[in-house]
């Protein structure tokens, strides 16, 4: 009975989790939904199309035209990852200047509109055309990628937030295996198959589009960006559904108290600003972490690896398909724990088991050819290894990238973090066909090192930041860091924070008192 109520004690809170609260996290996140959504169409399907009349040519006339192809889908990945850096890079200003709600709306009608030009590509047929669609939708997805995590963070309470924010990673996953899915099927996955895969990429975006302006702009925004207490505060009880939301308004005037230092924090001035400098570069670990963590060379050579314990190379497309629904639950699961259990503990287990089934996979895989049984061995390792990246440095990041800066500086953060994170995944697409080829199995060897670092580094650093409000988990992050480079800074900055928390809660009597 003991473990049972263990077991019905983990998960988010209830009432915290409102209907209004997830309806509108799931309709925003449909932007990261089409983000994984064109990351798949337009990495795999040009290439399919393309292919798919010259597959069995042999001229000579036709196989350079198959290399050229070949050649145009690796630049169309290269492109789309452009635009995703140019889109993160747009975003501070939008959500800045016209609000979180606002930039989505904008994000949505550009999302219809990359549909409408990529689905028109069957009929244009010219690569110009092609790559400038994939750089279109890279910009949409980019803008997306920064925009929907701020705003479905800011809008959840504190008591469930990383769950909230790990739809986000859901919706990615969505929208990969629907894509996955979609190009199994001769049918849809050819040249003139395009326009109906768009067409479902463009009515995602329509509902959001359709349903975004009767959303609430952020409350947080309002208040502390904009000084709208009044607007913020009617935006609050429509989120929660009561009246009672003095406790949150309190909490959002010493936000605004104790970031005065940061108002107007633009992306160059918080690379130069002394006090977010450790944030900052928790913020890269994390990212770096994340890219190399070698789920790619995971991904990599699980088609052989499959293949080796019998899987046939028409079954293969299905294997993978199911891999990636694997992956799905496993997220489902962490979004279930994650407000329960915390960020600390499973990006530290999801670390753990990254950096040992990398030493594991190498071996395994050196010794597939001199003992076959090993081949179950890695089979099983690229499970477990799913189950670390997705319980761990895959979705975790970005709920701490929003929950580590405060209000005004969280919008360039954000910018500076899904930037860097596009820029990691364009240099590892490039490089890793070249080390792979020189590695060989022992590749993994070389992301051992990185995700150990990792490991070790959020261990030290970063602090437990599970149901706690902004301000508090600015105080923990200090005094973590104070601790771990045996300074003054946590002492120095706990005791401004908790001058500066009496003085807001003197505020918010006072304003209580004059209602």
């Amino acid at each position: 009975m003991e473990i049972l109520r263990k077991i019905a004690s983990v998960g988010p809170n209830r009432e915290a989790l409102t209907i209004k609260l997830v309806v509108i996290s799931t309709i925003s996140s449909i932007g990261y939904l089409q983000y994984g959504y064109s990351f798949w169409v337009s990495t795999i399907i040009f290439e399919r199309m393309k292919l798919l009349h010259n597959i069995h040519s042999n001229t000579t006339e036709q196989r350079s035209e198959m290399s050229l192809y070949m050649v145009m889908s690796k630049l169309a990945v290269f492109v789309f990852a452009i635009g995703g850096i140019l889109g993160c890079f747009c975003t501070g200003p939008l959500l800045d200047g016209y609000g979180r709600k606002t930039t989505l709306i904008i994000n949505s009608l550009l999302s219809i509109i990359s549909a409408f030009i990529m689905g028109y590509s069957n009929v244009v047929d010219r690569y110009a055309y092609t790559l400038f669609s994939c750089f279109l939708s890279g910009v949409c997805s980019g803008i997306g990628s920064c925009a929907i995590p701020i705003y479905i963070g800011e809008l959840s309470p504190s008591s469930v937030r990383g769950a909230i924010i790990c739809f986000v990673t859901l919706a990615f996953a969505v929208g990969t295996s629907m894509a996955q899915f979609l190009t199994q099927i001769k049918s849809i996955a050819s040249h003139e198959g395009l326009a109906f895969l768009m067409i479902i990429s463009g009515s995602l975006s329509a509902v959001g589009f359709v349903t975004m302006p009767f959303f609430p702009e952020s409350p947080r925004f309002l208040l502390i960006q904009k000084g709208n207490e009044e607007k913020a505060t009617e935006a609050l009880k429509k989120l929660r559904g009561t009246a009672d939301v003095e406790e949150e308004i309190e909490d959002m005037n010493q936000e605004d108290i104790i970031e005065k230092a940061e108002k107007g924090m633009g992306l160059c001035k918080l690379m130069c600003f002394q006090g977010l400098r450790w944030h900052i570069i928790s913020l890269v670990v994390l990212i770096v972490g994340q890219q190399f963590s070698g789920i790619s060379v995971v991904y990599s050579y699980s088609d052989d690896i499959f293949m080796k314990v019998g899987v046939t190379e028409e079954m293969l497309p299905y294997i993978v398909l199911t891999t990636s629904l694997f992956a799905f639950l496993i997220v489902i699961v962490l979004t279930y724990i994650i407000d329960s259990v915390g960020r600390r503990k499973v990006l530290l287990l999801g670390l753990g088991i990254n950096s040992f089934f990398c030493v594991l996979l190498t071996m395994s895989l050196e010794l597939q050819s001199s003992a076959p049984w090993m081949s179950y061995i890695s089979t099983c390792s690229v499970f477990i290894f799913l189950i670390g990246q997705n319980i761990g440095p895959g979705p975790v990041p970005n709920v701490l990238m929003v929950e580590i800066f405060l209000q005004s500086s969280r919008t360039s953060a954000c910018v500076f973090g899904k930037g860097f994170q596009w820029l990691l995944s364009l240099i590892k697409t490039i490089v890793f066909y070249f080390i792979q080829s020189f590695f060989g199995t022992y590749i993994f060897l070389v992301f051992w090192p990185i995700c150990t670092a990792t490991l070790i580094y959020v261990f030290k650093m970063i602090p437990e930041t599970k149901q706690m409000s902004f301000v508090a988990i600015r105080r923990e992050m200090a005094i973590q860091i104070g601790k771990t480079i045996k300074g003054r800074s946590g002492q120095q900055f706990r005791r401004r924070s908790t001058q500066s928390s009496l003085r807001g809660r003197a505020k918010g009597r006072r304003k209580t008192m004059k209602r």
